[in-house]
């Protein structure tokens, strides 16, 4: 028998040298075709990852359990937090999640490092979470040190994004120079025991307290392109514009449309997803230039005592800025103080 096999395989040599060619050059082109679909599947995730989680706040941020944020306040009273939730990214507000998020908020009294307050029977301090209609969900204080709320949902539309809001209010004759009384506050997605629901959204929180603000001229108010200090300009097909501060300003980002626009969901008050103040934040267009006025103030309940501002800054595809100079020759931003 073997040498039948033998005699075989020195007559067909070429034969058989086709056929094993042929098997490895099949296994090769298995590999290589499945190689290219993972590369493309890494660059699909990346871009979509690129977009931020559609699960978003004002305050709060993924990883927040230890991050500790300040509300700047004046004298001037109510001594609220305005906590803001939505349904989108930061990265990206004219997109929305693909469905109602349901979640649940956890509140409970930190110091400013994060670590839990454990009060004595004489500490009368306390703090109230408020829903949106101003009715109390809870009081925190020396025998409730942590509450869990019910269920709550953003909506999902096909034509509008959905905010929620909720106020962490401090009493009239709060002590601003207590600044570590402080609230954590985390918001989780709902899943009711199925694993499977928002596993691309996970919990968002942050420590938040009152600080006093020193100053009711523009001290510590500025306005930067959020990417300049991490990304070279020709990575970035869109821009982050962060206004941020305590006090009182009024902020002007004045660009050439020829190059540039910001995202009228911000602006644009027919369109805009945000809830501004009267006079808060208004547009106006001048031939090739057109700009955004915001008239910032940390003390007044017109503006929510809102402390930041994130807008969405696009290339229109006319010129591709070369440099973060040039995109400043394009995009000029004004803060002055306000007397």
């Amino acid at each position: 028998m073997y040498k039948k096999i033998r005699s075989f395989i020195m007559k067909q040599w070429l034969l058989m040298w086709i056929a094993v060619v042929g098997v490895l050059l099949t296994a090769m082109s298995v590999s290589a075709e499945y190689g290219l679909t993972t590369n493309v599947m890494n660059r699909v995730v990346r871009s979509v990852s690129a977009q931020g989680m559609m699960f978003s706040s004002n305050y709060l941020v993924e990883n927040g359990s230890q991050t500790y944020i300040a509300k700047y306040v004046s004298e001037v009273n109510p001594f609220d937090i305005d906590v803001y939730l939505w349904n989108y990214s930061m990265d990206n507000i004219s997109k929305w999640y693909p469905e109602s998020i349901e979640y649940k908020i956890t509140v409970e009294l930190v110091d400013s490092k994060g670590n839990a307050l454990n009060l004595e029977e004489s500490d009368g301090r306390s703090v109230k979470i408020l829903d949106s209609n101003g009715t109390e969900m809870v009081t925190l204080n020396k025998t409730t040190l942590m509450y869990t709320s019910n269920v709550q949902t953003l909506n999902y539309s096909e034509s509008k994004s959905d905010e929620n809001r909720f106020i962490i209010r401090y009493p009239s004759d709060w002590d601003l120079n207590d600044t570590d009384f402080c609230v954590r506050v985390t918001a989780s997605p709902y899943r009711n025991g199925n694993n499977n629901k928002y596993k691309d959204l996970k919990d968002i929180s942050a420590i938040l307290g009152l600080k006093e603000s020193l100053s009711t001229g523009s001290k510590g108010w500025r306005a930067y392109i959020n990417e300049e200090s991490t990304k070279q300009i020709t990575d970035c097909d869109a821009y982050n514009v962060v206004v941020t501060g305590s006090g009182k300003a009024t902020i002007r980002l004045t660009w050439d449309t020829r190059y540039l626009d910001f995202n009228e969901y911000f602006y644009n008050g027919s369109k805009s997803i945000y809830t501004f103040g009267t006079g808060e934040v208004s547009f106006s267009t001048s031939g090739n230039q057109a700009t955004i006025t915001i008239n910032a103030d940390t003390g007044s309940s017109l503006t929510s005592h809102r402390n930041r501002y994130d807008i969405q800054l696009y290339k229109t595809g006319t010129s591709e800025p070369v440099s973060w100079n040039q995109l400043k020759q394009w995009l000029t931003i004004d803060v002055s103080t306000e007397s």
